[in-house]
């Protein structure tokens, strides 16, 4: 008969691996008796001896009921049946006692790789540790570099403020030079820019002078009432020699940005309705070529005037002074300031 399984009685193929019983010696295949492959490779290295399960029900019914037999019939003399010397129960002993050396060495590599994990652990445990401590002493490093950033950004901010600033101020400069530059030749620059200077200054008369000399609350009134909120531009004032030494002397005052100086004296009339201040006069504080050229305008006036010429003024045309024909209606107002 050909080689095949005792349980299916198929053959088994040439070269496969059947598992042989090693009571009743059949061949099977694996599937057949529920052997998975790995057990069948540790029968082969362990060479333990495999009963199949015919074998070992028919054992379990043979040990069963022999020991009822021998209960019933056998005397007190007859020997009775050992079950050691049973040889499905050594076949299976051996089984069992490989299956639990081989767990022991299981357990003993499942041991050495717990000791393992452990010794990792402790070096993971180490490395945090001193990760750890770095941390800490970057922490300290990231809250300086964080106040250095805030300080940064503060510095920044009043940086930013300070270019606007000085970008308002030429503008102003940009404007009052397009003034200056009106009547001025491009190559007389101590002119121009004394000019630019002189811009940020206005000059008022008969206000009386204070014992204290202290001019600033007064002048502040008068400037923020031609305009308002004018005083807080207001950097310095100080009294100037008048050319009648009989009067107040003159106030020269100084402002951060020309454009308040210029705002105010183009709204100086609104003083004249003002009962406390209608005697103050206020006009720009001018260059030595400016009050020459209006020293000149006025002689040209009074020329024009002993001439019989009397409905004429001076009005400034283009920054420059010029006497000029006053519009019908109106009376002749030599402004002297």
């Amino acid at each position: 008969m050909p080689n095949s399984c005792s349980k299916c009685t198929k053959p088994i193929p040439a070269g496969s691996s059947p598992i042989s019983c090693y009571k009743c010696r059949g061949n099977f295949h694996p599937v057949c008796v529920n052997v998975a492959k790995k057990d069948q490779e540790y029968l082969s290295e362990t060479n333990a001896k495999w009963v199949c399960p015919s074998c070992t029900t028919s054992g379990r019914l043979l040990r069963s009921g022999s020991t009822s037999t021998d209960a019933r019939s056998t005397s007190p003399s007859s020997p009775s049946v050992s079950a050691t010397n049973d040889p499905i129960t050594i076949v299976h002993f051996n089984a069992l006692m490989e299956q639990m050396r081989a767990m022991n060495a299981g357990l003993e590599r499942v041991g050495k790789r717990v000791d393992d994990l452990f010794t990792k652990l402790d070096i993971c445990t180490a490395t945090l540790n001193e990760h750890s401590s770095t941390l800490a002493a970057h922490e300290s490093s990231i809250q300086a570099c964080k106040s250095d950033i805030s300080c940064l950004q503060d510095a920044h901010t009043s940086l930013s403020n300070n270019i606007t600033s000085i970008a308002e101020k030429m503008e102003n400069v940009e404007s009052t030079l397009s003034l200056t530059r009106k009547d001025v030749p491009a190559d007389d620059f101590p002119e121009i820019l004394d000019r630019v200077k002189k811009s940020f200054n206005l000059i008022i008369t008969n206000l009386p002078e204070r014992e204290d000399n202290n001019d600033l609350p007064v002048v502040g009134e008068i400037v923020d009432l031609i305009s308002a909120n004018s005083s807080r531009y207001l950097t310095n004032t100080m009294r100037i020699q008048s050319k009648d030494k009989r009067k107040p002397r003159w106030t020269k005052l100084t402002f951060s940005n020309p454009e308040i100086a210029s705002t105010i004296l183009r709204n100086k009339t609104s003083l004249q309705g003002n009962q406390k201040y209608h005697n103050i006069r206020i006009q720009d504080d001018k260059t030595r070529a400016q009050i020459s050229t209006l020293n000149a305008a006025r002689e040209e006036l009074k020329r024009r005037q002993d001439l019989g010429d009397t409905d004429i003024t001076i009005k400034y045309i283009k920054g420059t002074p010029t006497v000029v024909s006053l519009p019908p209606g109106r009376k002749n107002e030599d402004s002297k300031n």
